[in-house]
């Protein structure tokens, strides 16, 4: 009787442990799936780049366009010019009020509704008649100014790198990663925005005794670069107009003498 009880016990402790037991014969991959969704990164709106998206030109620059066709822009006070550009380029929405505000100081001087009007009955006609000049062309032309050159607009803070031997040329270089990227402003606020293109980044002097008289002003910080940039500037948003160098003249000259080193075309 004693070992019937004995047995009776041992299998009711076998059950009970068997009750306690976890299961471990899952389906396979149950349990890593569900830890891996757990473990895996959340997918989130917030991740998605924000990156600006570079202005694309609708076709090409045509490099046959004569250089009597470019356009200056430094020729209005202030230079003007790049604030026409940038309106007649930019997608509709602005408005002829906004227009005479940013091209008419008598207009913008005043808040009188009035006066505004009969600004806008003498003034418009001729404003939106160079919109529409500036709206048709894509070529213009900017001076490369030099250091010592305050007065108009132009590109600036152009500088010429020590003589390299093996290409037996002076490279350019600016502020930015591409050597013509300088940015250029009008009094007004509005920007020029010159994109990476294939235009050079260097000037080439094989002429040895040519390029060590241009190294010796280099290096004694006399050198200036000056010159024109031929531009294709098809588009504009906001306050930039965005473009690229098609030719270029560029001289190089001693400060200290006047003299013209050399000036080579692009």
């Amino acid at each position: 009787m004693k070992f019937k009880l004995t047995a009776l016990s041992l299998a009711a402790c076998c059950l009970m442990v068997g009750c306690d037991k976890p299961n471990t014969e899952q389906a396979p991959g149950a349990a890593s799936s569900g830890s891996s969704l757990l473990n895996s990164p959340k997918v989130s709106r917030t991740t998605e780049s924000k990156a600006p998206v570079e202005p694309q030109f609708k076709r090409p620059a045509d490099a046959s366009v004569p250089l009597s066709g470019y356009v200056d822009l430094n020729t209005l006070p202030g230079g003007q010019a790049l604030t026409y550009l940038v309106l007649a380029k930019s997608p509709s929405g602005t408005t002829n009020d906004q227009k005479l505000g940013w091209l008419s100081p008598e207009y913008q001087a005043t808040s009188d509704a009035f006066k505004r009007r009969d600004i806008e009955k003498a003034k418009w006609p001729a404003i939106q008649e160079q919109l529409s000049e500036y709206g048709k062309n894509d070529y213009y032309s900017l001076p490369i100014k030099a250091a010592s050159v305050a007065e108009g607009m132009g590109l600036q803070n152009v500088m010429v790198g020590p003589y390299d031997f093996t290409s037996s040329s002076f490279p350019i270089t600016s502020y930015g990663q591409y050597c013509w990227a300088n940015p250029v402003r009008n009094t007004a606020g509005m920007n020029l925005q010159i994109k990476p293109s294939g235009f050079p980044c260097s000037i080439r002097v094989e002429d040895q005794n040519k390029a060590r008289e241009i190294e010796q002003a280099r290096a004694q910080g006399s050198l200036d670069l000056r010159g024109t940039l031929y531009l294709y500037i098809p588009i504009s948003s906001g306050m930039t107009a965005t473009g690229e160098v098609v030719h270029g003249v560029i001289e190089l000259r001693d400060r200290q003498s006047s003299q013209v080193l050399t000036t080579i075309n692009l």
